[in-house]
């Protein structure tokens, strides 16, 4: 509009502001101001507008629908491996298994209890891709099979660790409630915080499940 406005009546804006500021006409000035204005006006630069649309890596995993953005079968699958390994590693306060860790040196008793996190999360893992291949919601078969065996391992670890700072079967099992609602609010399994609050993203990080959504 203004773009309008300014080629239609420039010549009678300049005629105006000239008799302002000058104190003597001219018509000899105001011929070469108006060609001026009139050469300005011919030049293809003015007001001239390029829309460029650009899509950043941001706006595209903004751009997904929440079912795009969520992974159900494999969110499932990957917090049954978490609490498997979290209970394998809490299993250590019963006393039948206290007891025969006592015959066994600190390093075979932790070789021990990561094997047996391992052992607890095999058949989780083969029973998920199983049912992500029949169900063929996979992201790429290497993909998944990588992601859930990367998982298995770190989790296993990770559960060690958790399991040695609660020192209790009481805390290990309230423990379990916390991680069940942790990792269905933190993780995209049936919604996707991030795209709410974006620090989700980083608390993920804080437990091994974020291998599955790399």
């Amino acid at each position: 509009m203004f773009a309008a406005f300014f080629q239609v009546y420039s010549d009678e804006i300049l005629t105006d502001v000239s008799a302002d500021i000058f104190a003597e006409e001219d018509e000899e000035r105001m011929e070469e101001i108006l060609a001026a204005a009139a050469e300005y006006l011919d030049d293809s630069s003015l007001f001239h507008i390029e829309e460029v649309y650009v899509e950043s890596a941001a706006d595209g995993e903004a751009g997904k629908s929440e079912e795009e953005s969520t992974y159900p079968i494999q969110g499932i699958a990957g917090l049954v491996v978490i609490l498997v390994t979290f209970l394998a590693a809490g299993s250590c306060f019963e006393g039948k298994n206290r007891g025969l860790r006592r015959f066994l040196g600190r390093r075979d008793r932790m070789i021990f209890q990561y094997l047996n996190g391992l052992a607890a999360a095999a058949p989780v893992i083969a029973a998920g891709l199983v049912l992500i291949f029949a169900l063929q919601v996979q992201r790429g078969i290497l993909r998944e099979i990588a992601a859930f065996v990367l998982m298995g391992v770190a989790a296993a670890a990770w559960s060690m660790v958790l399991a040695f700072f609660l020192r209790s079967e009481t805390a290990a099992v309230s423990c379990v409630v916390i991680l069940v609602i942790a990792h269905l609010v933190l993780y995209p399994i049936f919604w996707d915080a991030a795209q709410y609050v974006p620090a989700a993203e980083y608390l993920r990080y804080l437990s091994p499940m974020v291998l599955l959504y790399q």
